[in-house]
C-alpha cells in the first residue's frame, strides 16, 4: 500500500513539473517575437518587435540549422538606425542590447545554400518569469527522485520477504 501511494505522489509531481515547464516556457517567451523560415540563396528572414518607453533592454537570438562559417549575417536595426551587425561564428547567437522606444527589426541573411533559420527579438524575461522555469525543473527532479526511490524501496522490501 505504501509503495502505491509513493508511486502516485511521484507521478503527480512529475506531471505537475511537466505542466509547469510547458506553461513556464510560454510565459518566458511571451515578450519575444519569433519567426522561422528559409535563409540563403537570395532569401532573408526578418522579424520586428515594438519596444515601449519603459523597455531599456532587449534581446535577440538567431539559430541556423545547417551552419557554415562566414555564410550568415545578422543585422538589428532600431529607431536610431543600425544597432548591431554580426557575422555568425556558430550556429546559435544570443545577445542583449540597450533599447529605446520604437520598432526593432532583426534580419538574417545567408550568402550560399538555402537553410532553415529561427530569428527572435524582444524584451528579456524578468526574474520572476525566469524563476518559474527553475521551479518547474525542481518539481520534476523531485518527482523523478521519488519515483526512483520508490523503485529502490520496492526492491529492498521484496528481498526482505
Amino acid at each position: 500500500m505504501r509503495i502505491g501511494v509513493m508511486l502516485a505522489a511521484s507521478g503527480v509531481l512529475i506531471i505537475a513539473g511537466l505542466a509547469l515547464l510547458a506553461v513556464g516556457s510560454q510565459i518566458v517567451l511571451e515578450e519575444i517575437i519569433q519567426k522561422n523560415g528559409p535563409v540563403g540563396g537570395g532569401l532573408e528572414l526578418s522579424v520586428s518587435a515594438d519596444f515601449g518607453q519603459d523597455d531599456t533592454t532587449g534581446v535577440f537570438a538567431v539559430q541556423v540549422a545547417e551552419f557554415q562559417a562566414g555564410a550568415f549575417h545578422v543585422e538589428l536595426a532600431g529607431p536610431s538606425g543600425m544597432t548591431a551587425k554580426v557575422e555568425l561564428e556558430r550556429g546559435t547567437l544570443e545577445e542583449e542590447f540597450e533599447a529605446e522606444a520604437g520598432t526593432y527589426t532583426l534580419t538574417v541573411r545567408g550568402s550560399e545554400d538555402q537553410t532553415q533559420a529561427l530569428a527572435a527579438v524582444g524584451q528579456p524575461p524578468d526574474a520572476g518569469k525566469k524563476s518559474l522555469g527553475f521551479i518547474s525543473v525542481y518539481v520534476l527532479v523531485i518527482g523523478m527522485a521519488l519515483f526512483a526511490g520508490t523503485g529502490a524501496y520496492g526492491i529492498w522490501k521484496r528481498r526482505l520477504v
